[in-house]
């Protein structure tokens, strides 16, 4: 691979998943869980997707504290966590950086929808002397990103990617373009979301994109659909030259993105795929990587027929045939907003670690599609440049290029 122009390097990375709460977690299970049926939710009984992927033990009050909890949705509550975890790892003190070459750019594609829910019944129930003055700062789409610049006095650009499925995609895309164009040093960037509320699992499920029993099979020929999930996974990005400066050791570099529109359907994908192909090309292109050189492909792998079979043919014509992949959608749900960011934090550490992770829940091959998904167990091999690509709803296509640092 040639860079032409050398991509931001990532130096901490953080997570909160039904997989886990922080990375650790996150990579454990990746490498040792194998999916079943996801539990029973009782916020969703009686409806016939009952199924959701909680983060596990997850207590607000303790996790965030009781300061932050009137202010931050569930949504804004993961970001800060993955965040303040992704800062960590890197090393940096937000006391010792210059904040106006800080940006914050945190993808979601619902935002606050548990305030809105609690507030409507509110509402319904009580009348508007009930309803929060903090409704509209706890609910709306850009607040995630903005509650981190407040925490760690971030005062560079400040935005809120809103992308559907691939919306944590397009705000790592959005921090690189930052870095490059020199508008910033340092991005925290990623997505969340926490949207398993009776109205958004039912608009969901009308869609006919869950899975009727709780098990989601991405690629498997016995595929019916994906579970909906809830988390975000926040990278620290920097300008090369900055992490050297201050002796920082990175884990990956995001050497190229690729943005793209199907211009097709409002939800479905474009069947062939070519939308997503053409996302691939352009990550590949402004990395200076050609289709053999890719390893591994972290796929977006839904488990929804029409959308692995897209998926499939847009890689075969981007890559070619037989190209290794996987998904653990089967381990974290279907975390919408923060699915891409988390695809991108699993990739960093397949790369880092040489692992790929084996695709949970899948059980038999599909013949139709022409890919080599790892199944059974984690494969170890060296990953000098992998991808990982996020599809979202109104045909929105992202592809981001890793590569070892």
């Amino acid at each position: 691979m040639t860079l032409r122009r050398p991509g931001p390097v990532v130096t901490g990375v953080g997570m909160i998943s039904p997989a886990g709460q922080g990375v650790d977690a996150n990579w454990k299970t990746a490498l040792t869980a194998d999916a079943g049926p996801a539990a029973p939710d009782p916020a969703l009984r009686g409806l016939p997707w009952q199924y959701s992927c909680r983060v596990p033990a997850y207590e607000p009050q303790a996790a965030v504290g009781p300061a932050r909890l009137w202010r931050f949705d569930r949504h804004t509550q993961f970001a800060y966590l993955a965040a303040a975890e992704a800062l960590t790892t890197s090393g940096l003190d937000p006391a010792d950086w210059e904040a106006e070459r800080v940006a914050v750019i945190c993808g979601t594609a619902v935002g606050g929808a548990e305030t809105v829910a609690e507030q409507q019944r509110l509402l319904d129930e009580h009348g508007v002397d009930h309803v929060s003055p903090y409704l509209l700062p706890k609910c709306l789409p850009n607040m995630a990103a903005g509650a981190l610049a407040i925490e760690f006095g971030a005062r560079g650009p400040c935005l809120a990617p809103a992308g559907a499925c691939a919306s944590g995609s397009l705000a790592l895309a959005t921090a690189a373009l930052l870095i490059r164009s020199g508008a910033c040093d340092i991005a925290i960037a990623g997505g969340t979301d926490a949207a398993i509320t009776p109205l958004y699992v039912t608009g969901l499920g009308r869609m006919g994109t869950l899975a009727p029993d709780g098990r989601c099979r991405p690629f498997d020929r016995d595929r019916t659909g994906f579970v909906v999930g809830e988390g975000a996974a926040m990278l620290v990005l920097e300008r090369d030259e900055h992490a050297r400066a201050r002796g920082a050791r990175p884990l990956a570099r995001l050497a190229g993105c690729g943005t793209t529109a199907d211009a097709h359907h409002v939800a479905a994908p474009d069947p062939v795929g070519a939308g997503a192909a053409a996302a691939i090309r352009t990550a590949l292109h402004e990395a200076g990587a050609v289709p053999r050189e890719v390893a591994y492909l972290h796929a977006h792998g839904t488990g929804t027929r029409g959308s692995d079979e897209a998926e499939a043919h847009a890689i075969r014509a981007a890559l070619g045939e037989g190209r290794t992949v996987t998904s653990l959608k089967a381990l974290t749900g279907h975390t919408l907003g923060a699915a891409g960011a988390l695809a991108a934090a699993y990739t960093v550490l397949s790369i880092h670690h040489g692992v790929v992770p084996a695709t949970a829940g899948h059980r038999h091959h599909d013949p139709a599609l022409p890919l080599d998904v790892v199944r059974g167990a984690p494969r170890r091999q060296q990953l000098d440049i992998a991808l990982c690509q996020a599809l979202g709803f109104g045909g929105q296509n992202a592809a981001l290029v890793l590569s070892a640092p």
